[in-house]
């Protein structure tokens, strides 16, 4: 948490995080993993959003881990960013 707000409240966004059903740890290539597409997604939204507010969740659901970021930023069509040869690479890496 501490993480996030360190990145994003200096671009000045506001962030809420919020974990639900996360009683247990979860394996250390999950965490990895959600931690690498977070920090991507909050690269983005303090690089290109033009947002002030963001939210992330994590909510464990049964056998399923559902992450969302969010934010109130200017938005933008992924399929075009995605047909972009060069750009979008992070985009892809999540």
């Amino acid at each position: 948490h501490s993480q996030v707000k360190k990145y994003l409240e200096p671009a000045g966004v506001q962030v809420q995080l919020r974990a639900a059903g996360l009683k247990d740890q979860l394996p250390a290539e999950v965490e990895t993993a959600v931690f690498r597409v977070v920090q991507e997604a909050i690269t983005n939204i303090a690089r290109h959003a033009e947002a002030n507010e963001a939210n992330i969740s994590l909510t464990k659901k049964d056998d399923q881990l559902i992450v969302r970021v969010e934010d109130n930023g200017i938005g933008f069509d992924p399929d075009s960013v995605m047909r972009r040869q060069q750009q979008a690479w992070g985009l892809r890496g999540m």
